[in-house]
């Protein structure tokens, strides 16, 4: 399925075909990522769930039905790839891939906003390492597959438009060169942009497309040709993407969860960064400091002057909160993402800025 039979097959190649060993190596690793998140999906059928009354793939749905009914969509569109292929049909697989991709796309989008949902009530109620393997496993694995057919359904037009148009092989690779540029500045757009807080912790796209030209550059070297150098040219700019991905992710986290973020009442990094500019009880906008927030066991150091835990029944966690003065230690209780203030506490209100 991929243009590099060509020469046994009677089939043109795509203008940009992979080399073979590209292919032990992607897709692998591209079906062993899917097998490991199902299996995590399955665990989450018998793990009781926050409330202690349901399932944890239920309570809280942080992974909705519809990132599965999707998925299951797209393998059954792949065996109809397979089934093209195996009838020589190029011009078949390609919607059926393109539709396989934007199926996987749409599994990306659920899982995320599930997640942004429901990922607060997960930590708040210990259950924060299922919010790592939610983004980890199920969006990384789902978003390497969706990279994965995006590049397959490029090469099936490069090998459709060589097959049924009179084109040449280098007009066709540039085509397909071009198309993947503009897919990779529409992604980068989104995911440093305009969607970042919902991406931020997806990277495996990039290892496909750095991976993928790395392999039609191995396969296809010629120097000084127009192909060639836009190819050089096109890896180097995906692979200090990536680059990029690692450093903004990292200076975007700060050490605190978007979710403590937003339980202390606070809309932005940049307000937290500017918060931990001041002394403690001289915060700028009249606010807890968000290592204050952070609950113990939670892979965070707290702050022993600004915060203490004590012990509460099960369901409920009480956290100590700095308030205007500094010797003051007052009581909140976290509950279904509000934090309900004690007598003469500061106003953390979930969502909004504490006045």
């Amino acid at each position: 399925m991929n243009g590099v039979w060509g020469a046994s097959d009677g089939f043109p190649g795509s203008g940009v075909d992979l080399h073979l060993a590209t292919y032990y190596v992607i897709v692998p690793v591209v079906f062993i990522y899917q097998i490991i998140w199902n299996v995590y999906g399955l665990y989450t059928l018998g793990k009781v769930g926050p409330d202690g009354t349901g399932y944890l793939y239920a309570t809280p749905p942080y992974t909705p039905p519809a990132v599965y009914v999707f998925f299951i969509l797209a393998n059954g569109l792949g065996v109809g790839v397979l089934f093209a292929w195996d009838r020589y049909r190029p011009d078949i697989s390609l919607p059926l891939l393109a539709l396989l991709s934007f199926s996987l796309y749409l599994s990306v989008i659920f899982s995320v906003r599930g997640l942004s949902r429901h990922g607060l009530q997960l930590y708040q109620s210990g259950y924060g390492a299922h919010v790592r393997l939610a983004r980890g496993l199920i969006q990384n694995g789902l978003a390497v597959y969706a990279a994965y057919t995006t590049i397959e359904t490029l090469i099936d037009l490069g090998i459709v438009l060589r097959r049924y148009t009179s084109i040449t092989d280098e007009i066709s690779g540039i085509i397909i060169l071009v198309i993947i540029s503009g897919e990779l500045i529409v992604y980068i757009i989104l995911d440093w942009g305009v969607l970042e807080k919902y991406m931020r912790y997806i990277f495996t796209p990039y290892f496909v497309l750095v991976g993928s030209l790395a392999g039609a550059l191995l396969n296809q070297f010629q120097p000084w040709t127009v192909k060639t150098i836009f190819l050089i040219a096109l890896m180097a700019v995906a692979a200090l993407a990536m680059l990029v991905k690692f450093i903004l992710a990292g200076s975007r986290i700060q050490g605190q969860t978007d979710y403590i973020l937003k339980a202390a009442g606070i809309k932005s990094h940049t307000q937290a960064v500017a918060m931990r500019q001041y002394p403690p009880g001289a915060y700028p906008y009249n606010a807890t400091p968000p290592s204050a927030m952070v609950p113990y066991g939670m892979g965070f150091t707290p702050d022993p002057r600004a915060m203490e835990t004590r012990a509460m029944p099960a369901g409920q966690s009480l956290i100590g909160v700095r308030s205007n003065y500094p010797t003051a230690l007052h009581p909140n209780r976290i509950s279904g993402g509000n934090l309900i203030h004690a007598p003469g506490s500061a106003q953390l209100q979930h969502g909004t800025n504490p006045t």
